[in-house]
């Protein structure tokens, strides 16, 4: 429900958007908007920030669709495709 987030050394492929971009040594504009998408962008060392944004995105979301739906839209997500990718490269699989 974050959105997107891509931690990287070098630039991404502008095929990709992602909400969040975490970039080793980054300079240039902290946020554009691409296809209509608000992509944020980071250094490094600004990790905290990016925590913090994160927070505000759930914040955010939990006040435009409830608690209740958010849970909702979570539990929908945790089906996705990409979702059990990202279990399975952290070892968790699900059996």
């Amino acid at each position: 429900m974050a959105c997107g987030i891509r931690i990287a050394d070098h630039p991404g492929k502008k095929k990709y958007n992602y909400r969040f971009n975490i970039i080793k040594d980054y300079i240039g504009n902290k946020v554009i908007i691409k296809d209509g998408l608000v992509c944020r962008f980071y250094g490094f060392n600004e990790l905290d920030d990016v925590l913090t944004a994160i927070q505000k995105e759930k914040q955010d979301k939990i006040g435009k669709y409830g608690l209740q739906n958010y849970q909702k839209y979570m539990e929908k997500d945790s089906k996705n495709e990409l979702y059990k990718r990202f279990k399975e490269v952290r070892g968790e699989t699900n059996k």
